[in-house]
């Protein structure tokens, strides 16, 4: 992301055990605003995730997505939550769209 930005993101999140049956799929949507320099990054707002489908598995394991601020390198972070002991593949997409100013 640029310095003096303001940028609009939607991720398309998906997660599924390996040789398993257990999946999700998410999307989450935001705005993140960057000044001057990489410290000033900040969310705009609080992003939007829906889950557009869970296993049950997933689902009583609480699997989740996360989206914040990085203010070290101007950028969006993505974090997901599984569960312990368990291999899970993760795929995600990004759009962004970003005006700087």
């Amino acid at each position: 992301m640029q310095l003096n930005s303001i940028n609009h993101f939607r991720a398309r999140i998906i997660g599924k055990v390996t040789g398993a049956a257990d999946a999700g799929v998410w999307t989450i949507e935001g705005a993140i605003q960057v000044g001057a320099s990489a410290a000033t990054a900040a969310l705009v707002g609080t992003p939007t995730v829906n889950v557009i489908g869970l296993t049950s598995g997933a689902s009583s394991n609480s699997w989740g997505v996360t989206s914040s601020a990085n203010t070290s390198n101007p950028s969006i972070d993505f974090k997901v939550t599984g569960q312990s002991s368990t291999t899970i593949d993760w795929f995600g997409s990004i759009e962004l769209t970003e005006l700087a100013y």
